[in-house]
C-alpha cells in the first residue's frame, strides 16, 4: 500500500504593520535572506492624484493586513517562490506600474508590463483593409497562431476545391480525358475530381486515377495545379517559418528593468535604467537608446503648433558584450532633455522616456528591438538598483548574478540623512514617508553644483574633468590678493584623456537699479604664472597632466575689488602694507564675496577617444570661498623603483584645503 504523499507546509503569511520609525537599512550584499524581516519601502499611489508616495512597511506574522498591502506581499513572496523552485518569469517585472497606469488612466506613448514595448497610439482613419493588401506578407507574419493557421488550411482547401471543379468540369465535357472515372457514379464525380485534385497538389499518387495522354485540356490543368501548389507550399511554409523565427520572442529573454532612477553617482545626476541578457548565447551588437517625449508643445516663428516634442537622450554604454546586467547610464547636464527638471515639472508637461536595446540573434541573423517606457510615477529620484552580482569566492568557478532582485531599487543614504530630513520638514523616523517631489528636492539639493567631495570615475570614454568644490582666497608676498581654484582629470598621470583644455572664468553681479546684471571676466593662470587681471582675460590653456591651480590676482584693475566685502586691513590696493609680513599677519576671516556675486568658472576640453566636446561648471558663492586657506597638496614625485615612474596624485583630497601659511 503505497503512503499518502505528504504536504508541502505552507510559507507563512507576510504582513506589513503601519509606517515604523526604524531606519530602512540599505539592501544586503547578495542575496538577501528572505526570512529575516527587514523594513521595506513600498510606493503606494493615491487615487486622486496618481502620484506615487514612498511609506516603510515592517513584515510581521502576527498581524494580517492582506487586503492594505496585496503589492508588498507579492514583492516579499518572490524569494519564497525562487526557493520552491516555482519562481515567475519577471523579464517586465511584477506588473506593479502597469496596474497603476491602468488604474489611475494614465496615457502612454509605449505599454509597459505584460504588454512592454507595445505602441499605445491610436490610429484613427486607418483602412486595416488597404494596409492589409499593400502589405499582405507582414499583415499575415503579425496574425494571431489562431488566424494564421486558420488562413492556411483556408487557403489549401480552396485551391483542391477550385481545381476539383475544373477537373469535374472537364471530365463532363470529355469522359475520356481522365482515367478511372468509368466505375464512378455520376453522385460521386465530384468527390472523385476533389480526390484527384488533392493527389496531384499534393503528389500523393495513389495510381487509380490519372490522366489520358492524348488530352492537352487535362495536361494544361494538371500544370496550372502544379504551378499553383508549389507557390502555395512555398507561401505556407514561408510564413510558418517566418512566423516561428519572429525575432521579437527574442526580448523575452532581454531584461529591461521596469522603473528607472535618478540619483548622484560620483558627483553627477544620473539617469539610470538597467538590462540584461539572460541566454547564454548574447545579443550581437547591442544598442541602446533613449528619448525624452514631452507634450507641453511649442508654437515656431511662423506660428505653428507642434504638440510633441521628442529629444535624443545621450547614453553612455561601455558594456557591448552584456556578460552581466548593465546599468544605462545618462548625465544630467547642460546638454541633457532633463536638465533643469523636476519631478512636478515632468508630470505638468506629460513627459515620457523611451529606451530601447536593438541588436542581432547569433543563430537567425535577425534583429529584434526590446522597448520599454517611463513616466514620471515611475522615475524614482535618489534610488539606486539593488546589486546582483555576486563575485566567485574562493573556490569557485563562476561569477554569478540573481534575476529575482532585477527590477528592485534601493533608497540612497541621502534620504537618511538629518539634512533630507530637516529640509522636507517631517519629523524624525519619518524619511520614508517622502513624496516623490520631496525626494528629487532632495536629490537635486544634492547634486547641486556637481556634489561634494566627489571625482569622476577614470573611465575612458566618460567625461573626466574635475573642478574644485570650493575656492580659495590668500595673500602673497609677491602678488598679494590671489584667487585659486584646482582642476584636474581624475586619469591624470596614468593617461589623461582630456586635450585642448580652456578655462574661462567670469565674475556676474545682480544690483538694483537700471542694470542688474553685469559679467566681467577674469584674466587668469597657472599657479604661480603672475597673472593679473589687466592681463589677457581670455581662456586660459592647461595641460592636466597632473592637477594644476589657476589663479586670478585681485588688484585694482580686478572686477573681484568691488566684489569683497570687509576687504583685508593689511591690504592696500591688493597687495601688503609695507612691514607686514605674510606669515605674521592676522587671519582675514571677514573678508568674503559679496552676496549679489558669483564667480562662474568653465572648463572645456575633447576627449581624446572619439573626439567627443566634456566641460565642467561649476558656480562660486561665498559660501564657498575659503579665504586664508590654500589647496592641500596631492601630488607626489614618482619612484624610480616603480614599473612606471609616473607621479602619484591623491584625489581623495582633491577638494581638501589647509590654513595659507
Amino acid at each position: 500500500m503505497n503512503a499518502r504523499p505528504r504536504k508541502r507546509p505552507k510559507p507563512p503569511r507576510r504582513c506589513a504593520t503601519s509606517p515604523s520609525p526604524t531606519p530602512t537599512p540599505r539592501s544586503s550584499e547578495f542575496p538577501t535572506p528572505r526570512r529575516v524581516r527587514r523594513p521595506q519601502v513600498v510606493y503606494l499611489t493615491r487615487e486622486s492624484d496618481g502620484h506615487r508616495h514612498a511609506t516603510t512597511r515592517i513584515p510581521d506574522r502576527t498581524t494580517d493586513h492582506a487586503a492594505e498591502t496585496t503589492q508588498t506581499i507579492d514583492e516579499s513572496t518572490h524569494g519564497e517562490a525562487w526557493a520552491r523552485g516555482d519562481f515567475r518569469w519577471n523579464d517586465r517585472g511584477a506588473f506593479y506600474y502597469e496596474r497603476v497606469r491602468k488604474k489611475c488612466a494614465l496615457p502612454a506613448l509605449v505599454a509597459t508590463g505584460r504588454h512592454a514595448g507595445r505602441s499605445m497610439v491610436r490610429m484613427r482613419s486607418r483602412n486595416l483593409i488597404g494596409l492589409w493588401f499593400v502589405d499582405m506578407f507582414t499583415s499575415l507574419v503579425e496574425m494571431r497562431w489562431r488566424y494564421l493557421i486558420l488562413f492556411i488550411a483556408s487557403l489549401y482547401l480552396v485551391s483542391f476545391v477550385l481545381f476539383a471543379a475544373a477537373w469535374y468540369a472537364l471530365h463532363a465535357a470529355s469522359p475520356t480525358c481522365l482515367n478511372g472515372f468509368e466505375a464512378v457514379d455520376a453522385a460521386d464525380a465530384f468527390n472523385a475530381a476533389l480526390q484527384l485534385s488533392v493527389e496531384t497538389q499534393t503528389t500523393i499518387g495513389y495510381g487509380g486515377k490519372s490522366v489520358n495522354a492524348g488530352c492537352r485540356t487535362a495536361t494544361l490543368v494538371l500544370i496550372l495545379q502544379c504551378l499553383v501548389g508549389v507557390f502555395v507550399d512555398a507561401l505556407c511554409l514561408g510564413l510558418i517559418f517566418a512566423r516561428i523565427t519572429d525575432p521579437k520572442h527574442r526580448t523575452r529573454s532581454v531584461f529591461v528593468s521596469d522603473a528607472a532612477c535618478i540619483a548622484t553617482r560620483d558627483g553627477a545626476l544620473t539617469f539610470m535604467f538597467r538590462v540584461a541578457d539572460v541566454r547564454d548565447r548574447k545579443v550581437i551588437a547591442p544598442v541602446v537608446r533613449a528619448s525624452l517625449y514631452t507634450w507641453q508643445g511649442r508654437r515656431t516663428a511662423e506660428g505653428e503648433h507642434l504638440p510633441v516634442t521628442c529629444q535624443s537622450m545621450e547614453i553612455n554604454h561601455r558594456d557591448e558584450l552584456m556578460l552581466l546586467p548593465i546599468t544605462i547610464e545618462h548625465v544630467i547636464d547642460e546638454k541633457s532633455p532633463l536638465y533643469h527638471h523636476t519631478h512636478e515639472s515632468l508630470v505638468a508637461c506629460g513627459a515620457e522616456v523611451v529606451v530601447s536595446l536593438e541588436g542581432c540573434i547569433d543563430t537567425t541573423g535577425l534583429s529584434f528591438s526590446a522597448r520599454q517606457s517611463y513616466l514620471p510615477n515611475e522615475i524614482l529620484w535618489g534610488h539606486t538598483f539593488v546589486r546582483v552580482i555576486r563575485r566567485a569566492g574562493p573556490g569557485e568557478r563562476h561569477h554569478q548574478w540573481s534575476l529575482r532582485r532585477f527590477h528592485e531599487l534601493e533608497p540612497q543614504r541621502l534620504l537618511e540623512t538629518d539634512a533630507c530630513v530637516a529640509h522636507c520638514g517631517v519629523q524624525r523616523g519619518g524619511r520614508a514617508l517622502l513624496t516623490a517631489q520631496q525626494m528629487c528636492e532632495v536629490t537635486l539639493e544634492h547634486a547641486k553644483n556637481g556634489g561634494r567631495d566627489a571625482v569622476p570615475f577614470p573611465a575612458i570614454g566618460t567625461n573626466t574633468l574635475v573642478l574644485s568644490d570650493v575656492a580659495t582666497l590668500n595673500v602673497t608676498r609677491d602678488r598679494g590678493l590671489v584667487l585659486s581654484f584646482r582642476v584636474g582629470d581624475s586619469r591624470s598621470p596614468c593617461g589623461c584623456q582630456v586635450t585642448g583644455v580652456e578655462a574661462i572664468a567670469t565674475v556676474h553681479r545682480w544690483r538694483p537699479g537700471g542694470a542688474r546684471h553685469s559679467q566681467f571676466p577674469l584674466a587668469i593662470g597657472i599657479g604661480g604664472g603672475g597673472a593679473t587681471a589687466t592681463g589677457d582675460a581670455g581662456p586660459c590653456r592647461l595641460s592636466l597632466w597632473t592637477p594644476v591651480l589657476v589663479e586670478h590676482v585681485i588688484d585694482d584693475a580686478s572686477p573681484l575689488r568691488e566684489a569683497l566685502v570687509d576687504a583685508w586691513p593689511l591690504t592696500r590696493g591688493g597687495h601688503l602694507d609695507q612691514g607686514v609680513n605674510a606669515r605674521e599677519a592676522p587671519p582675514p576671516s571677514r573678508a568674503q564675496l559679496a552676496p549679489d556675486a558669483e564667480i562662474v568658472v568653465v572648463v572645456e576640453g575633447t576627449l581624446l577617444s572619439g573626439g567627443n566636446p566634456v566641460a565642467r561648471k561649476r558656480v562660486y558663492r561665498a559660501r564657498d570661498l575659503r579665504v586664508g586657506h590654500e589647496f592641500a597638496p596631492i601630488v607626489e614625485p614618482p619612484e624610480r623603483r616603480r614599473l612606471f615612474a609616473e607621479p602619484s596624485v591623491d584625489f581623495t583630497q582633491f577638494h581638501a584645503t589647509i590654513r595659507g601659511a
